[in-house]
């Protein structure tokens, strides 16, 4: 004997977002357009020189700066931390840095203004 049909699920309505429940990621908030192509090196406020230890210097200061829970006025603040933690986690490692400044010089070389 074959399954009964499945029955047909309600439609919801639509609900405005809401802040994601624990466990879930909050939907990207976008940065303010002067900060959209700036270098990983300008989100961390350092020179494309710095060392491991500036880096990670740069990170920690920046990232308290902009953590979410204590930047409560700044509209963009989950933005700006998420930006300067992809650019430490980029910077951080000696080959995806390798393979970012190499994109950056190429993009350089073409005239693009799009920064990676």
């Amino acid at each position: 004997s074959e399954p009964p049909p499945a029955k047909p699920q309600p439609q919801q309505e639509e609900t405005p977002q809401e802040s994601p429940k624990a466990g879930e990621k909050a939907a990207p908030q976008k940065l303010p357009p002067e900060e959209e192509n700036i270098s990983h090196y300008e989100a961390l406020g350092i020179d494309s020189k710095a060392t491991l230890v500036q880096i990670k210097k740069a990170y920690y200061a920046k990232s308290r700066l902009y953590h979410p829970d204590k930047a409560h006025d700044d509209p963009y603040a989950t933005a700006r931390f998420q930006r300067v933690a992809e650019a430490y986690t980029t910077l951080s490692n000696v080959q995806k840095r390798a393979q970012y400044d190499a994109t950056l010089i190429m993009n350089q070389a073409c005239g693009s203004p799009r920064i990676p």
